[in-house]
């Protein structure tokens, strides 16, 4: 499998991020992560728990890289799958705060 990638933030920033004094220092990854919460439920450009089990379900089905074919060259087979699910779950909060 590919190496996770960090959360955006941690869950003691994910508590401060209502403070504007906060948001002013974040990283854009951190305000992607922000902006993606501030969308409604039910919006489709919003990010979520349920996106990333998808893919995730999809990676445990289907572990043969040979039976897709190369999208981007960046998302290739279930190993881009699992990128991909990696990438987007870092801009979602902890599972535990939902």
């Amino acid at each position: 499998m590919t190496d996770k990638i960090a959360p955006a933030l941690t869950p003691e920033q994910w508590e401060q991020s209502a403070t504007a004094s906060f948001v002013s220092t974040l990283s854009s990854a951190a305000l992607i992560a922000l902006a993606n919460a501030a969308l409604p439920d039910g919006d489709p450009r919003k990010i979520t728990w349920a996106m990333v089990d998808a893919l995730l379900c999809v990676v445990q089905q289907d572990t043969d890289a040979q039976r897709w074919g190369p999208f981007d060259g960046e998302i290739e087979g279930a190993a881009g799958c699992q990128r991909l699910a990696d990438a987007l779950a870092s801009y979602l909060p902890p599972r535990e705060t939902l």
